[in-house]
């Protein structure tokens, strides 16, 4: 087990949580929010068309290559075993706390805007964590893995889209969705790792 998680990868899947200021929403980002329901609703389709298109480059894929800083995680999932998993999706937690902190719920954009961060950091964490065990597994396992991935995939889009209440503007439901994204995602990470510990800890 590691004795600590590398501060560089910390700081790169942390990078892009930073929060934005309470009551100082940029009106793209209000705008954004507006138009987000749509363009969420067909989570699930996309999924299969993940999985049967070799046009649609998966995140779910490792032979998708990371680009910019990314590449020096992409090294590093030869070192990452299950420990320093757990010590990333802390900081993770961390970091989420600190971002709703920061912002008014009924600031429609604000909200938006720090849900869809909140989103990406743990959908990153979800990636890694994925690819770091399917590069472990046999080649027979590692597509089994890929279809338990893709079928929850659909129960989570479907949840999400449960989530998003009627009586509330469009903006605010696109917050929920997120959240309720980023909470079925965050889950997953821990299953993955507690799931998959044996895998990860042979990588060292």
């Amino acid at each position: 087990a590691k004795e600590a998680a590398d501060p560089e990868m910390a700081r790169l899947a942390l990078a892009r949580t930073e929060a934005p200021e309470a009551e100082a929403a940029p009106e793209e980002d209000a705008a954004k929010a507006e138009t987000a329901p749509e363009a969420y609703e067909s989570g699930a389709d996309r999924s299969e068309e993940a999985m049967t298109s070799g046009a649609v480059k998966s995140p779910l894929d490792p032979a998708v290559e990371p680009e910019g800083p990314f590449a020096e995680e992409k090294r590093a999932q030869e070192e990452s075993d299950s420990e320093t998993f757990l010590e990333r999706f802390a900081l993770a937690e961390a970091s989420s706390e600190a971002l709703w902190d920061k912002v008014s719920l009924d600031n429609a954009g604000a909200s938006y805007t720090a849900a869809e961060q909140e989103h990406l950091l743990w959908d990153h964490e979800l990636n890694l964590v994925y690819s770091t065990i399917r590069s472990g597994l046999s080649e027979d396992e590692a597509e089994e893995l890929k279809a338990l991935e893709l079928e929850w995939m659909k129960e989570r889009d479907l949840y999400a889209n449960k989530s998003m209440s009627p009586g509330k503007s469009k903006s605010l439901q696109s917050s929920d969705y997120l959240r309720a994204l980023t909470e079925k995602t965050r889950e997953r990470c821990y299953w993955l790792v507690d799931e998959y510990k044996e895998v990860l800890d042979s990588k060292e």
